[in-house]
């Protein structure tokens, strides 16, 4: 890349150090990021965790997080690629200089009021990696002073439209949506120095399979395959947003951006992999088929993962997760996972909130459908990661109860529970958040239940996943003899605060102390 490297480059882009990560290969590490810090040094999570991307010596980031390369390929189109840099974190002095109009930022969870860093920091009392990471970056940046604009967006921007975050952290603009559509007109107007709008929503973005590429590699070779969800979850925006898929043609040239960088895995983003050009809330086998087998021909591609998943689309179509499988190599022994929601097992709540996410089939049989799409999961080799919303508005104690129930009932197969408080986004935005103050004995009881079948399941995960992390042999066998340590501690942990808790004795979580009655 060019650029006068004492001046710096007219547009500088970033993203904390938790975003800069590939997470030694495995995309679910990065849940890790909302952990709160303190349970084991900074040193050893930013080195055998979270260990920082590469970059050159300009300071430009060797892989970068796909929205950001995807922001990075519009203003590179506008306004040349000896103005344009993703800076690393790390070495922001490289990029930054008396030439810089605009720093751009991409965020996930900066103030840590998003479900999983907010469940984590609220339970444990203890400040989370990511927002840690994000008070770093942005003190840095204003180290440089304010000759030039910042603005930020990403999935986390909307915590960002309060004092705390355009005042605390002198952002001069917030981008909400999709952004493709704003970007360049934004960045002209910061880069003539003019005041900016506090805030910029995007426009629903039709054509999601626009010229555009990235042209520079993404983390992890991630690609997203589609965008939207349609399945309408009250607390979730995307799924508020119908489903737009893009071309087979399209996402194989920017896998191959990431081939050309030594890229060897490929993950397809979007919020249902498996419902692909689909029509409605049917599947379309041929058109899934198609993609996977198109890119895994392509020379160089060594494996692919999807980032999520719907029981409802496993199920509706049951042959299909066999298929891609025969695709891609795997036994029913493997441990490919995808994320999936869950969010209860009560079909009242999934009735009241989320009725279209067990489509086609009804909330009655939510529970059934649950358990036979994680059995036809296993059977293919695959893993549903699934997340759990605790405290949707109206929920009981008899919601409570069939969420355990439900668990209990797949303790027993290839499956993960990640239990996570309410927060009030999509069509809930106004509706209270959800906290530790208003939990319930029996949230306590989910919250322990779902950790107690997690650790079950993780020494037999990290055994097979680690043969494709970036560990070198040694640490490998270090790594797996600290993993089984730690798990084995946790799983007395977590025994004893269940019994502390159905007994009435006090029990701690991080800094945090808690007591019940005895059920």
């Amino acid at each position: 890349m060019a650029g006068n490297a004492s001046k710096g480059y007219k547009i500088v882009l970033t993203a904390d150090a938790t975003l800069m990560s590939e997470y030694r290969g495995n995309m679910f590490f990065g849940f890790s990021s909302s952990a709160p810090t303190g349970f084991v040094p900074s040193w050893f999570y930013y080195k055998f965790v979270c260990p920082p991307v590469g970059s050159n010596g300009n300071g430009e980031a060797l892989l970068a997080p796909y929205a950001l390369r995807k922001i990075e390929a519009f203003l590179v189109r506008h306004f040349g690629r000896d103005q344009v840099i993703v800076a690393h974190p790390n070495h922001l002095e490289k990029a930054i200089g008396e030439d810089t109009r605009v720093v751009g930022l991409s965020t996930m969870d900066p103030l840590g009021i998003g479900p999983v860093t907010s469940t984590f920091m609220g339970l444990f009392g203890r400040e989370a990696y990511d927002v840690a990471s994000f008070r770093k970056l942005m003190d840095s940046i204003a180290s440089y002073g304010r000759q030039f604009k910042v603005v930020a967006g990403g999935p986390g921007a909307w915590q960002l439209i309060t004092e705390d975050g355009l005042e605390q952290y002198a952002i001069d603009s917030i981008v909400l949506g999709e952004a493709e559509d704003v970007i360049v007109p934004l960045f002209e107007k910061a880069i003539e120095g003019g005041p900016l709008p506090k805030t910029v929503e995007s426009k629903f973005v039709e054509n999601v399979d626009e010229e555009v590429r990235i042209v520079n590699p993404s983390i992890c070779g991630l690609v997203e395959i589609s965008r939207g969800c349609g399945r309408g979850c009250a607390f979730c925006s995307q799924t508020m947003r119908k489903l737009r898929c893009r071309s087979v043609r399209g996402i194989m040239e920017e896998v191959q951006t990431n081939i050309s960088a030594g890229k060897t895995d490929v993950i397809f983003h979007s919020e249902d992999a498996f419902a692909y050009r689909g029509s409605g809330i049917h599947p379309n086998s041929d058109a899934v088929m198609d993609l996977f087998k198109s890119v895994s021909k392509m020379k160089g591609v060594e494996r692919i993962n999807v980032s999520h998943g719907s029981y409802a689309s496993v199920l509706s179509e049951p042959g299909l997760l066999g298929k891609i499988s025969g695709v891609l190599g795997l036994s029913a022994t493997d441990w490919k996972g995808y994320q999936v929601g869950l969010e209860t097992g009560s079909p009242r709540l999934l009735n009241r909130h989320m009725r279209g996410k067990c489509k086609p089939f009804q909330p009655e049989e939510w529970q059934d459908v649950v358990k036979r799409a994680t059995a036809i999961s296993n059977d293919a080799g695959w893993v549903p990661v699934a997340t759990l919303v605790m405290g949707l508005p109206e929920e009981n104690e008899e919601d409570v109860l069939k969420t355990l129930e439900l668990i209990d009932d797949l303790s027993g197969m290839r499956t993960m529970f990640f239990p996570l408080f309410f927060v009030p986004i999509g069509a809930l935005a106004g509706k209270d958040s959800f906290g530790t103050e208003k939990m319930m004995p029996l949230h306590f009881e989910l919250f322990l239940r779902c950790w107690q079948v997690n650790l079950k399941q993780w020494p037999k995960a990290f055994d097979d996943v680690a043969r494709n992390l970036s560990y070198g042999w040694t640490e490998k066998a270090a790594l797996r003899q600290i993993f089984r340590l730690s798990v084995s501690l946790a799983r007395r942990g977590l025994t004893s605060r269940m019994d502390a808790l159905k007994s009435g004795r006090e029990f701690r979580m991080g800094s945090k102390k808690y007591r019940f009655e005895a059920a």
